[in-house]
């Protein structure tokens, strides 16, 4: 079940009631407020707890939700250190007469949703469709690969399960060893756990896939983005630097790193692994945004805007 943290000001209760109660008849969980949160602890690492383990997060923009000093901005500050870059997992509504570029920066970078009717309906249009999207995606990243090969033991069933690995048998080639079945099956375990959202689970599956096969480079990339969505970013960063010393052009490793060390406060190292990433892949958007994030905290405005636009236009790149 999709879980979903409606993050709002008490003075918009009347106008999240629906849209809560819409999310709810659509199947999701919803975090709404203190008594749908996880028992036990304070408050507010109850609050950073249901963050870390939402599927989406919704920010309900008006003036009471963006003021200073609102704990709204604080559930919005744990959002944006579980994603870095908004973009296909956070939606900011505006319920009320705010524009856009009223918002705070980070939500910004990701499609804003301006009610114009029932605020219900239209919220719970916008995250079936999110939520159609991430599915989709999870999809896409899995291609199974089938090929029959005739040899001389006869038919041979050959299954490649990540997009980059896809290896087919050739008559007379010998099937794979028991050793290279065990760390796919290891490493796609693994995936299931972190495609799926349980982190906590995935960090020692994936920590298993590097004993086994430790110099697998992807699986200290994926280890690095369990451990940074865990909040453990000094291991997160030692993850990913391990990534990219065994493989230098492995673009997620520095696009991890670079998320990473914006945690940390290191925007330059940030600024750099972004680019880095970018002259890999000079379409990975995820990198754009990451870029904009670091250079906005750096005070270099009209870069940031720069990488922000070329984020939300390929033309631009």
């Amino acid at each position: 079940m999709p879980s979903i943290f409606l993050c709002h000001a008490s003075e918009d209760k009347a106008i999240v009631e629906p849209i809560q109660l819409a999310l709810a008849s659509a199947g999701c969980e919803v975090f709404y407020d203190e008594q749908s949160l996880p028992p036990g602890g304070d408050y507010q690492a109850r609050i950073s707890a249901a963050v870390n383990n939402c599927t989406l997060f919704v920010f309900i923009a008006s003036s009471a939700s963006i003021a200073a000093g609102k704990f709204t901005l604080t559930e919005l500050k744990f959002a944006r250190e579980r994603w870095p870059s908004p973009i296909s997992r956070v939606l900011p509504v505006i319920i009320d007469r705010l524009e856009p570029r009223d918002l705070p920066t980070y939500l910004q970078a990701a499609t804003v949703l301006t009610v114009s009717g029932s605020a219900a309906a239209e919220v719970r249009s916008a995250v079936e469709s999110m939520l159609r999207e991430l599915r989709r995606k999870q999809l896409r990243r899995w291609t199974p690969v089938l090929a029959l090969a005739m040899g001389s033991v006869g038919l041979t069933l050959s299954i490649a399960v990540w997009q980059g690995d896809k290896k087919e048998l050739k008559p007379g080639d010998q099937p794979p060893s028991t050793e290279s079945h065990e760390r796919e099956k290891a490493m796609k375990e693994a995936l299931d756990l972190l495609n799926s959202g349980k982190i906590e689970q995935a960090v020692p599956a994936f920590e298993y896939v590097i004993r086994i096969d430790p110099r697998n480079s992807r699986a200290y990339s994926y280890l690095g983005y369990a451990l940074q969505v865990s909040g453990r970013l000094e291991e997160a960063i030692a993850a990913d630097r391990r990534a990219i010393e065994l493989d230098g052009m492995n673009v997620m490793a520095h696009w991890n790193l670079g998320d990473a060390l914006y945690g940390k406060g290191d925007y330059e190292g940030s600024a750099s692994s972004h680019r880095r990433a970018l002259e890999i892949s000079p379409n990975y958007t995820n990198a754009y945004y990451g870029l904009g994030n670091a250079l906005t905290k750096l005070g270099r405005a009209d870069e940031a805007k720069l990488a922000y636009e070329k984020a939300r236009d390929p033309s631009k790149r």
